[in-house]
């Protein structure tokens, strides 16, 4: 068992697989929004977290080594900065709204079954 602390205080335990997998899964989010921010036409399509570590597919973007640096301090920078990251759950409107501008995202959220949860 982990002990995380929470922004408010409050603590909880969790096992190690699960921690290590939401921490993987929540270092694909920080590169994905580190993409977005050096590639604005940048299209996401899935990041999940694997056994050893996790990855993102994108579209419309070729990597420069320039591009890398900036990812990773832009990267280091949302880590530094406590920036909250919370799962929220949306509706399948919501998500597809919110969602408009990824067609990658908007055809897996399309093919996931009525009532799936999407976060």
């Amino acid at each position: 068992m982990i002990k995380i602390i929470n922004n408010d205080g409050s603590i909880n335990e969790v096992e190690y697989n699960e921690y290590i997998h939401v921490a993987r899964h929540t270092a694909s989010h920080v590169l994905a929004e580190a993409i977005k921010r050096v590639y604005k036409d940048a299209k996401l399509a899935i990041g999940p977290s694997t056994d050893s570590g996790f990855y993102y597919d994108f579209d419309n973007i070729e990597i420069t080594n320039e591009g890398l640096r900036k990812i990773e301090n832009i990267m280091k920078n949302i880590i530094s900065g406590n920036s909250e990251m919370k799962t929220y759950v949306l509706s399948k409107e919501e998500a597809l709204d919110k969602m408009k501008d990824e067609p990658y995202k908007l055809e897996l959220i399309n093919e996931l079954p009525e009532g799936e949860k999407i976060s």
